[in-house]
């Protein structure tokens, strides 16, 4: 009887995990949808230096969210959106608008596949 409780508290402790991860994903995932399209915005504008800063708050995001990510799904995953992230970040500074409007619509194409492979789907269970 023992071992039955502890194997459903495990299952109840995992199914509950695998939730919040899914959470933690969709949430900052839209954090940094939110952040890539105020640094479209200031690109649209021609705003170099609120460019500039929007992307360095996005590399601060990132920098404090991928090590959980790395968690929870590839790390090939991680890496290309990390690229992308840098590549926007060095567009931004050398002022290539469309080049950095390339890699805005890049990193939301890899945040988009990323959290679709990833968020508990009947399609991803078949």
């Amino acid at each position: 009887m023992k071992v039955l409780i502890g194997m459903i508290l495990l299952v109840i402790t995992i199914i509950v995990a695998g939730f919040m991860g899914q959470r933690y994903l969709a949430t900052t995932r839209q954090n940094l949808n939110d952040a890539l399209a105020e640094v479209e915005e200031a690109l649209l504008q021609d705003d170099w230096e609120l460019s500039e800063a929007t992307v360095s708050k996005l590399e601060e995001s990132w920098h404090n969210i991928h090590h959980k990510w790395a968690l929870l799904i590839s790390q090939t995953e991680t890496e290309r959106l990390e690229l992308s992230i840098v590549r926007l970040a060095s567009r931004t500074k050398t002022k290539e608008k469309g080049e950095a409007l390339m890699e805005i619509a890049t990193g939301r194409s890899l945040l988009h596949s990323i959290i679709e492979k990833e968020m508990l789907s009947l399609l991803n269970l078949l």
